[in-house]
């Protein structure tokens, strides 16, 4: 089996590394059910309906003057720009990463989500939502 370590994870836009950052998830994607039941029936019955491909999030250190990455993602968000394929990439290591899919697009539904520590770094959050396709696994040669 072969087992990912998040040391060489990382979070960029398109090619610039989004700075600071030092988690990131995927939510993965659900299908919906939908009731089919009819009278007479005994229990119920369901069908398979839409997929959703899910949510992500990532955060690490506040860093205001990261114009290549966490300030696109919070103007993204306040002027609901969607980002295309390929914009958001999220490392699982030096040479593989997951990104929207070529239908899809994100939208970014939290940006600046920023907490101050008086004894530590100020910390920031990011999340967005999956649209029209599902994250795609990219291996790079």
């Amino acid at each position: 089996m072969a087992s990912k370590s998040g040391f060489a994870a990382k979070v960029t836009m398109g090619t610039y590394i989004i700075a600071g950052m030092g988690t990131w998830s995927m939510d993965g994607v659900t299908r919906e059910t939908i009731e089919d039941t009819a009278f007479g029936d005994t229990i119920k019955s369901y069908v398979f309906g839409f997929m959703d491909g899910g949510s992500l999030s990532f955060d690490g250190n506040y860093d205001p003057a990261d114009s290549t990455g966490q300030v696109i993602l919070n103007s993204a968000c306040v002027n609901a720009s969607a980002l295309g394929s390929g914009s958001i990439r999220l490392y699982i290591d030096n040479t593989s990463y997951w990104t929207i899919g070529s239908t899809g697009e994100l939208l970014v539904t939290k940006a600046n989500a920023i907490t101050m520590d008086k004894n530590g770094l100020g910390k920031v959050s990011f999340s967005a939502k999956i649209s029209g396709s599902e994250m795609v696994l990219v291996p790079v040669a």
